[in-house]
């Protein structure tokens, strides 16, 4: 089970920008460009990814259908800004007048980061359709039914649902309906989808219990040495790992220590140390080559000869092999592990997406920083 907090649920249905207050700008920047006429800003394109285009009329009445409390208050932080500008400025003048189609027409030339991060979740659902559509993994409505049954089951068990309570009566105490959270996940459901066939193309083979071993390591790194030192000093610096991962071996094996003690009182690895070396369950391509295939190769329960990678010296210990893993463990580790590649994964699509995010552009130094489906700026 996938457990998806309050949080997130309401990232997923509104997008980033629900999450953050709209704040006013203070005093109008001088350097800020006029605001175009009405008809202008409808047709100018703020956004784009790959072959799309989206202009301010689409970018709006998606808002408009998704998230119009964000407009609203977009727009009347602007005009609170405008008003102080004409009514209290330099040369103040005793009328203020704007339309609403003007004030959402000016946003588009004076936008907050709200509306810029609301923008980029649009353009990365665009990226995600786009990759899903070239890989032919675009998912279908039961797919969909089921991510969202596990994230309301997920905020029931959490509590965030009430004893009692129904979903529908959760929903709409959050404003949110049953077919924008299924519309929200949908993007979701696409990236799984993908990672689930980038991981068959690397296997070879749809993931299963035989792509997966549990097992503990204890690793002895080889000593850092400066870029200049000589041949023989690398030698030596090898030896002496080699040395030290030979004697932890022999104790282990002579029952002079346990396996897991050992690990916490050698390893260098700091993520698996302080857990006598666990590992827990891992598939293949998750790790170095040679560790992996001295992992997937031992006898269970039996520790390893030293094997070196790039890392270090290891000596492994499996206390899974893959014919003892069950397809119900195997099926919870492969949807957590395709969980967990989600963030990983779309920032590699998004960092290979022609993307661009024109309003981000007229945000101020500080606060033009991408939100979600961030990528390297190119």
């Amino acid at each position: 089970m996938i457990r998806c907090p309050l949080s997130a649920l309401l990232t997923a249905a509104l997008g980033t920008a629900a999450l953050f207050p709209v704040m006013a700008q203070g005093t109008a920047a001088k350097a800020k460009p006029a605001t175009p006429p009405v008809a202008a800003a409808h047709d100018d394109v703020v956004g784009t990814c790959n072959s799309h285009k989206l202009t301010w009329a689409q970018f709006v009445t998606r808002i408009k259908a998704e998230n119009e409390t964000l407009l609203g208050q977009s727009a009347a932080a602007y005009i609170a800004t405008k008003a102080q500008e004409v009514l209290f400025g330099k040369k103040p003048q005793s009328v203020f007048t704007i339309t609403k189609d003007e004030a959402i027409a000016a946003l588009r030339m004076h936008p907050n980061p709200q509306l810029s991060q609301q923008l980029e979740f649009m353009l990365t659902q665009l990226a995600v359709d786009d990759a899903a559509t070239k890989e032919g993994v675009q998912p279908t409505p039961k797919e969909v039914d089921a991510r969202v049954a596990d994230v309301l089951k997920g905020l029931r068990e959490g509590g965030q649902i009430q004893k009692g309570e129904t979903d529908e009566h959760f929903l709409s105490a959050h404003n949110v309906t049953l077919a924008k959270l299924k519309a929200s996940y949908r993007p979701q459901v696409q990236l799984v989808n993908l990672i689930r066939k980038d991981t068959t193309r690397q296997l070879g083979h749809a993931a299963g219990p035989a792509d997966l071993v549990q097992a503990s390591h204890i690793l002895v790194a080889v000593k850092d040495l400066a870029p200049t030192a000589t041949e023989d000093e690398k030698k030596k610096a090898d030896a002496e790992a080699l040395t030290k991962v030979k004697g932890i071996l022999a104790d282990i094996r002579g029952g002079k220590i346990k396996f897991e003690d050992a690990a916490k009182a050698n390893s260098d690895d700091p993520g698996s140390k302080d857990k006598g070396g666990d590992l827990g369950i891992f598939m293949k391509g998750m790790m170095l080559k040679e560790f992996e295939n001295s992992a997937f190769s031992a006898t269970p329960g039996q520790v390893t000869e030293p094997v070196k990678t790039s890392a270090g010296y290891h000596i492994i210990l499996v206390t899974k092999s893959s014919k003892q893993i069950t397809a119900a463990e195997a099926k919870a580790f492969i949807a957590k592990n395709e969980q967990d590649q989600i963030q990983s994964y779309l920032s590699r699509l998004m960092g290979t997406s022609n993307v661009e995010n024109r309003l981000q552009k007229l945000l101020p130094p500080s606060q033009g920083q991408p939100g979600f489906g961030a990528r390297p700026t190119r």
